[in-house]
């Protein structure tokens, strides 16, 4: 749907080859299943268990691993709420899992960055508070996914401002679920950064 709507802006801002993740997998049942019939999935970081971790050691394949924030907020009519807020020691831990799976899939290892859904300024704070650790995943090889926030800064502006926040390039991902990519947005921010790789977070 997303690159069907940018295709009706004109000829397609990001060109290559298109990888694709299942996400929500979270058993190991279904990560079995998925790694039979080599389908890329993603999972929570919030919700793995050792044994999924162990199964996760193993791929040979291209990982999504989401930071799991979703859930720290709920949208409503009135805005945005952080419902289950997300603290130090869990980021910490959720950070633990990403370098454990970096330090062996790593370049088939994505990892989502810590954030928080709808709020830029809390998403750089965090960017800086664990860039140390951002950049160690950097160094194995993972490859560290930025959501862009929607707020005052524009998603350009955003996007070199998370940078600075690391000290490295990182690859946008676009919202489209809570704290959605506006389409518009998304095209002015291709059109003026030219990422290499972009990827949408469902």
């Amino acid at each position: 749907m997303l690159f069907a709507a940018l295709a009706e802006h004109g000829p397609a801002p990001v060109s290559g080859q298109m990888l694709a993740f299942a996400s929500g997998v979270n058993r190991v049942a279904e990560m079995r299943g998925f790694s039979r019939l080599r389908m890329p999935f993603g999972v929570s970081a919030a919700e793995l268990s050792e044994r999924a971790l162990q199964f996760l050691l193993t791929l040979d394949m291209p990982l999504l691993v989401d930071s799991g924030a979703f859930s720290e907020v709920q949208f409503s009519d009135a805005g945005c709420h952080v419902v289950q807020p997300i603290s130090d020691a869990e980021w910490h831990r959720r950070l633990r899992i990403y370098k454990r799976l970096g330090t062996v899939l790593k370049a088939d290892a994505y990892v989502v960055a810590p954030d928080r859904v709808g709020d830029q300024q809390v998403t750089l704070q965090r960017l800086g508070r664990y860039k140390a650790d951002l950049q160690e995943l950097a160094g194995l090889g993972a490859t560290v996914l930025i959501p862009l926030q929607v707020g005052v800064l524009s998603h350009a502006e955003f996007y070199r401002a998370a940078n600075d926040s690391v000290g490295f390039s990182m690859v946008p991902a676009m919202p489209m679920k809570k704290g959605a990519t506006d389409i518009d947005d998304l095209l002015t921010f291709v059109r003026e950064v030219h990422p290499l790789n972009c990827i949408c977070l469902a």
